[in-house]
């Protein structure tokens, strides 16, 4: 650390202090350094802000910190002062990611409990237990009630059932703790083992069960699954793989929007149209007029439908592919009918349908192989 007194060794390892205005300002240019540099969809932050506490190390060694910046908070509200200085660095980088590029998304994936059953105002359905209020100073609920985080996934990371930390009782608290913010549940891949002490995680079915008890609630948009090493390699999960691809996830489908960010749906395609070549049979258009980059197409949809009724049709089940590139190459075989071509801008507001129709005449009977030359035109 260039900086030394920017931070403190405990239990092991050095941490920035989140109490020092200049570790705040740091942890700020370094985010935006990456918001300027590449094209991101978002910044996500993890589970750590104060340090989860070691069963060696009692105190948190922010002393010093303390006495110099707490201002209102010195001497006697130590753990309020700890929560203020995480709260201005979440709502600083809010600003300041919103202001450099308005689509980036700012999330957050906290530890799974808020606060612990020593609250009983909160209706907290866990015991006495880590939680990120008490312990790690993360008020994340605060964030999502004053629209600081787009999003909020928190590490659900036990079992339906489990009595100290019960998946069921904690999910349906945070669906019932959105404020109008999405959230997402994050599963615990890595804990399936066949010789897990807890007869839940020695089948890969636990997860399943925990995304069908989250498809039944309210305002929980997704999952997300950590790691997802364990999903692409491990041979004993390959039963919940073949899940995931041939039921849960079988179709495609836009990402939740995001309305407090941009709601206003990009132009539709234009000249959309039906192309048959050496190529191959494809539908090509061009990329509609936009104002500003929020306007811009980002991707586009194409559908295949049975009519060229629009609102009954833009289903998850017709969704053929989402590509942004500005052509559909057409499958061999391929059937006539219609298809619709929409555009989605960063957030996924959708457009206006364009359709072409495509009679089965029209399809060439050649089968074409790409060769090196082809691939390089394509």
């Amino acid at each position: 650390m260039k900086n030394k007194w920017w931070g403190w060794e405990y239990d092991g390892k050095t941490f920035f202090d989140p109490g020092i205005p200049q570790v705040r300002e740091h942890t700020k240019n370094v985010v935006l350094d990456i918001v300027r540099r590449y094209d991101i969809d978002g910044i996500h932050f993890d589970d750590y802000f104060y340090p989860y506490r070691s069963s060696v190390y009692s105190k948190l060694p922010d002393h010093k910190s303390f006495k110099q910046y707490g201002g209102k908070y010195y001497p006697n509200r130590l753990e309020d002062w700890r929560r203020e200085n995480i709260n201005i660095l979440i709502k600083d980088l809010s600003k300041a990611i919103k202001e450099e590029k308005r689509w980036v998304k700012f999330g957050v994936s906290p530890f799974g409990i808020w606060k612990n059953t020593s609250s009983p105002q909160d209706n907290l359905p866990t015991t006495d237990a880590t939680s990120n209020y008490d312990i790690l100073y993360a008020d994340v609920i605060k964030w999502m009630k004053e629209g600081w985080i787009d999003y909020c996934a928190p590490q659900l990371y036990w079992a339906i059932g489990y009595k100290p930390a019960d998946y069921a009782k904690l999910l349906k608290w945070w669906d019932a703790h959105t404020y109008g913010r999405n959230m997402y549940v994050g599963h615990s891949l890595y804990k399936i083992n066949p010789n897990s002490e807890e007869i839940a995680w020695r089948s890969p079915l636990e997860i399943e069960r925990q995304i069908e008890a989250l498809r039944q609630t309210d305002n929980i948009s997704g999952s997300i699954f950590y790691s997802s090493k364990h999903l692409i390699k491990r041979k004993d999960v390959a039963p919940l793989r073949e899940a995931l691809k041939e039921n849960y996830y079988k179709n495609y489908c836009l990402m939740p929007k995001m309305p407090w960010i941009d709601n206003k749906a990009p132009s539709p395609p234009r000249t959309v149209q039906f192309v048959s070549s050496s190529r191959g049979n494809r539908i090509a258009w061009q990329a509609p007029f936009y104002k500003n980059e929020m306007d811009k197409a980002y991707r586009y949809i194409v559908y295949k439908t049975a009519t060229d009724k629009a609102k009954e049709q833009l289903t998850a089940e017709n969704i053929v592919t989402i590509t942004g590139d500005t052509n559909y190459f057409l499958p061999a075989n391929s059937k006539g009918g219609y298809y619709m071509i929409t555009a989605i801008d960063r957030m996924h507001n959708e457009s206006k349908a364009e359709v072409v129709k495509i009679q089965q005449d029209q399809l060439s009977s050649l089968v074409f192989q790409k060769n090196d030359s082809m691939s390089n035109e394509m």
